[in-house]
């Protein structure tokens, strides 16, 4: 009975922040050729230094798009995480989750698309601790995901489009 509520207590007050920056990515094994790529990255206000295994996921989004010797991709990322507790730690809580990228080309030092994709969630979440910042990094995991593909799908039409209706090709 003391090892149940030891460990009760060790999930309790064992709240990890989730990995916003993408640290815990894959890196390819294989070297990517240079895609020229510059990535702001601020959470809650705060800069930070992207992973770069999250680099080379963007930097591989965009390859087919970017030629390497004239043009280069510029990101900005924003990610807020917001958390509504209840009366209680265990009680169910609100976190709202909103990530905005942007995006530039620039070819030959002349902007040739900007883009930018906002996403903006509510998860009611009722575990915390490990449990709860796993279920906010798959969510962040997604929306870099979902963010990539709209890179790719924007980048792929050769003229400029509303980019909320991207998704819905």
């Amino acid at each position: 009975m003391k090892r149940f509520f030891s460990l009760l207590l060790l999930f309790l007050f064992c709240a990890c922040a989730p990995n916003l920056n993408g640290e815990h990515w894959k890196v390819n094994p294989a070297p990517l050729p240079e895609t020229p790529v510059t990535f702001s990255m601020v959470l809650n206000n705060d800069s930070v230094t992207p992973a770069p295994a999250l680099l080379d996921a963007y930097r591989e989004a965009v390859k087919p798009f970017v030629a390497p010797d004239s043009c280069r991709m510029d990101f900005s990322f924003r990610g807020e995480l917001h958390e509504k507790f209840g009366i209680f730690p265990a009680f169910p809580r609100t976190t709202q989750v909103q990530a905005v990228l942007e995006a530039a080309l620039f070819c030959e030092d002349k902007v040739i698309q900007e883009m930018e994709f906002t996403n903006t969630e509510t998860l009611y979440l009722f575990w915390f601790g490990v449990f709860r910042s796993a279920r906010v990094q798959e969510f962040t995991d997604e929306v870099h995901k979902r963010f990539m593909e709209q890179l790719r799908q924007t980048l792929s039409i050769q003229k400029p489009v509303e980019a909320g209706l991207v998704s819905d090709y």
